[in-house]
């Protein structure tokens, strides 16, 4: 047996440290390759730690709720055999991160159960999500005492009497857009940016949530920039239904033409691409300054049904896991409680998303065409781009082969369905570029 120490690696982000949330295996117990280790939480995310290799666990040198740095030691291990590789991805801080999109912490904030007050623990810990942790923190809020509505009277973002800041800056100001098609939640970052400075208007795809754009969220108002982001009829904590695209379409028109009085630049995912081309084309040139399309339905023939299907008939929660890992180049650390609310709430919207679904993709062809709208949007003079991930599984990202020379294309080559959390940076500077905005 190989003995070693076990560091805590990269977790996909820029945070300095996290904290040991719970042990998953005792000293003594042995552990396969890839089996989770520990579970840690950062200001973004609670993430599995899984093990390198087959071993056992020697000892513990971070206990519940100690705070760890990246690369420190957490465990002393004993590995069945020493490759190096193996003894590597313990210790070394360059390993590739076990996630690398934002679902971890956008899972901590789902709805789940009815909210009841938030006790501490002996020694003064409120259990509350990373996200809500941080905005806390920034807001000068106490935790005890705060209704939950996460698992177990977990304190989630949406619980704090005032989600983020004042000014609604990185954080983020948590609203309600109630219109004819039902209530839909909306976030802002940077409300009060200077005049004329375009606001960027974020579009989720199928099964998303305002949480998927929070990493390029984040790093669009550190730039300054005005942004909002909603939950589409039938997803998220949006309360709205529609039954069609176009009627999902009037209900984001509605919310923009009540909450956004100045430019506009667009930028939808998937399902969200299709939306925003569809909006784009009712607009002048005032109200929209620019167009982005990451992943687009619309533009092809193909679409991964199995995908589609997956995530509307899994039968329990954890065939979920097969369907997501489809989103991103490499397996995201889901727990399984994020996973069982995931499965919940599709459950619950069923009928309403297959009625949707019936519309968009069946057996594997998508049920819209809107290559002739982006051609007439494009010989606007108005920017469009269209991003890409060169590993998509879920739509071809050869559909962009054909588009029309006005627009300009970016793929990412290690990028799948999701390059906006896999590639936040460069996703962010192409926006920042769209927009106009200083510096870019």
């Amino acid at each position: 047996m190989h003995k070693t120490v076990f560091k805590l690696p990269r977790l996909g982000g820029n945070e300095a440290e996290a904290r040991v949330l719970a042990w998953k295996k005792a000293p003594g117990e042995r552990f396969a390759a890839g089996q989770t280790l520990l579970e840690v939480e950062t200001d973004k995310a609670v993430v599995d730690v899984p093990a390198p290799a087959d071993g056992v666990l020697l000892g513990t040198l971070k206990a519940v709720d100690d705070h760890a740095a990246f690369d420190e030691a957490l465990a002393e291990i004993g590995l069945d055999v020493a490759p190096a590789g193996a003894v590597a991805v313990a210790a070394d801080a360059t390993a590739p991160p076990p996630a690398v999109s934002s679902a971890p912490a956008a899972a901590a904030d789902l709805a789940a159960t009815v909210p009841a007050a938030a006790q501490p623990s002996a020694d003064g810990h409120v259990p509350a999500s990373p996200a809500a942790r941080r905005a806390a923190r920034e807001a000068g809020l106490a935790l005890a005492g705060i209704a939950g509505s996460g698992p177990g009277g977990r304190v989630v973002l949406r619980d704090l009497p005032a989600a983020g800041t004042a000014s609604g800056g990185t954080q983020g100001t948590d609203a309600v857009f109630d219109g004819r098609f039902g209530a839909l939640q909306l976030r802002r970052w940077n409300a009060g940016a200077a005049p004329g400075r375009p606001t960027l208007v974020l579009i989720h795809g199928l099964f998303g949530d305002i949480d998927g754009w929070s990493v390029l969220a984040r790093a669009l108002a550190d730039a300054g920039q005005p942004v909002l982001a909603l939950d589409l009829p039938l997803h998220g904590r949006s309360q709205a239904g529609a039954s069609t695209l176009a009627d999902m379409a009037q209900a984001v028109r509605e919310l923009l033409d009540a909450t956004v009085s100045g430019p506009r630049v667009l930028v939808g995912h998937s399902l969200g691409g299709a939306l925003a081309l569809m909006l784009a084309q009712g607009m002048d040139a005032r109200s929209l300054r620019a167009l982005a399309l990451i992943a687009p339905a619309g533009l092809g023939t193909e679409i991964d049904q199995g995908f589609v299907d997956g995530m509307l008939h899994a039968g329990r929660p954890a065939l979920l896991r097969r369907e997501v890992d489809k989103l991103t180049r490499r397996p995201q650390p889901l727990g399984e409680a994020w996973l069982a609310e995931l499965h919940a709430r599709l459950q619950q919207r069923s009928d309403g998303l297959q009625a949707l679904v019936g519309g968009f993709a069946v057996h594997g062809v998508q049920q819209v065409d809107l290559r002739t709208a982006l051609a007439g949007v494009a010989t606007r003079e108005l920017p469009v781009a269209v991003l890409w991930g060169r590993l998509d599984r879920v739509i071809p990202w050869q559909h962009a082969l054909e588009l029309p020379p006005q627009v300009a294309l970016h793929l990412f080559p290690e990028a799948g369905h999701l390059p906006h959390a896999e590639q936040a940076a460069p996703v962010a500077q192409v926006l920042l570029r769209l927009a106009g905005a200083p510096g870019h």
